[in-house]
């Protein structure tokens, strides 16, 4: 009798293992976090990997990306508003150094009203947004956080200004 326990704890520990683990041909749209999941392009060849790290709200809050051959690429940190809104994502190289950041804002009614994108080096993009989603403005910045150029959209084209409101290209 004293050989059957072992015998079962082994054999109760592979079953929750596999329960837990499932198979390796997960579907993009697990909500399990770690899992290993296979990407696949548009022609269904694989392209990589992705772990997953959810919120008690099903959203995304850690992306971990691998190459076709498992190795370690980036990963992306995901954060949210009191309202479940994306307020911020950030891409780290695999050495853990922070490649951008993209900054999102929105108006009283949930409209995305502003993206900013950070890069680590100072410079920066700002774009603004009408209430129906439609991009309507775009700042430059350099590393002085000075801006550096700005792009409006006036009747259908793009405007382009230098910092001076200069047009440079319309």
């Amino acid at each position: 009798m004293r050989k059957l326990i072992p015998v079962t704890a082994v054999v109760l520990l592979i079953a929750f293992i596999l329960c837990a683990c499932g198979s390796s041909n997960h579907s993009t749209t697990s909500t399990e976090d770690g899992i290993m999941i296979e990407v696949k392009d548009d022609n269904g060849n694989l392209s990589g990997y992705e772990r997953r790290y959810h919120n008690d709200n099903g959203d995304v809050t850690r992306l971990d990306v691998y190459d076709e051959n498992e190795t370690y690429l980036y990963y992306v940190i995901y954060e949210y508003d009191d309202d479940n809104r994306l307020m911020s994502e950030t891409r780290y190289g695999a050495e853990g150094f922070a490649e951008y950041r993209y900054v999102y804002t929105y108006d009283d009614d949930g409209n995305l009203t502003e993206k900013a994108v950070e890069h680590p080096h100072g410079e920066a993009e700002v774009y603004h947004y009408d209430t129906n989603g439609n991009e309507t403005e775009r700042l430059y910045y350099g590393a002085d956080e000075k801006l550096a150029k700005r792009e409006v959209l006036e009747n259908g084209r793009w405007v382009t200004y230098d910092a001076d409101a200069n047009i440079i290209e319309s």
